[in-house]
């Protein structure tokens, strides 16, 4: 409790010390992680890959933990004031040094167990700076995965599972199993029109439940649904033109006005799928 004190104290000071401007480029969040980092005595030193867009970072410890830039970028190009984008940094940071005081945190065969699928935009890798493991999925989605650490997630990349010894098939696999385990964490709101709800994160792992979505069809019929940020899963049914209407209008106000967009696309799943653009 007391180092978590501490580093947050520290995050909040450093960050304080310098305006946050909105970022142009990968490579500006980078020097803004390394600012922020270099300024605590628990780093003994940093190294930045700009072709990962990832900062090596080790402590005084000795222990070393792989940071990717581009998750904190797509947030703070999303924040509009000065004073969101120092909250952001700070709480970025201050995850990566508690990180950095429990150890290394690559990824090994060990953490299959971690292994949750996400769906995103199948641009999602490029705004990212890195290659993803990805499937495709519908439309313009694809299914990408994660290693769950708690306060944070590692996006699993080509090169981590290779160095790990650890297949493609292998995390598809994991992912499949693990995601279940969310599903009692999950609430659905409305009356008509339907919201998965969740963390603000996971809420897209729901569409690969093949078993839910041919369960929902055999109570509302075939189901329309969109996904226009990564925290919002909206469905109907799909036989209501005004409801399909609705969604559309949605999915394209979302996916421009708030952050983490995903898909202006309205997807549909009939009887037992799978998910399709066409109706």
């Amino acid at each position: 409790m007391r180092l978590y004190a501490l580093l947050v104290a520290f995050v909040l000071f450093a960050a304080s010390t310098f305006a946050v401007e909105k970022p142009s480029t990968i490579a500006d969040t980078l020097a803004l992680m390394a600012e922020a980092l270099r300024a605590s005595d628990n780093v003994a030193s940093l190294e930045i890959d700009k072709v990962e867009n990832s900062l090596e970072v080790t402590g005084m410890d000795g222990n070393t933990i792989l940071l990717f830039a581009g998750n904190l970028h797509l947030l703070l190009r999303s924040l509009e004031t000065a004073q969101e984008r120092e909250e952001a940094l700070s709480g970025h940071i201050t995850g990566a040094l508690l990180s950095l005081e429990r150890g290394n945190q690559s990824f090994t065969r060990d953490d299959l167990g971690k292994v949750f699928p996400i769906v995103r935009n199948r641009n999602f890798e490029i705004e990212l700076g890195f290659e993803l493991i990805a499937i495709p999925f519908a439309g313009e989605l694809a299914v990408f995965y994660v290693q769950d650490l708690g306060s944070t997630v590692n996006y699993l990349t080509v090169k981590g599972i290779a160095k790990a010894g650890v297949s493609k098939k292998e995390i598809e696999a994991a992912a499949t199993r693990n995601v279940d385990q969310l599903l009692p964490e999950l609430t659905v709101d409305g009356q008509e029109v339907y919201f998965l709800v969740l963390d603000g994160f996971y809420e897209t792992s729901f569409l690969m439940m093949e078993d839910y979505w041919t369960s929902a069809s055999q109570q509302l019929g075939p189901i329309a649904m969109i996904v226009p940020n990564r925290d919002l899963v909206v469905f109907a049914p799909a036989d209501d033109a005004q409801l399909v209407q609705f969604l559309r209008n949605t999915a394209k106000t979302y996916s421009n006005e708030l952050p983490w967009p995903v898909s202006d696309q309205v997807f549909y799943w009939k009887d037992e799928g799978p998910w399709s653009t066409k109706p």
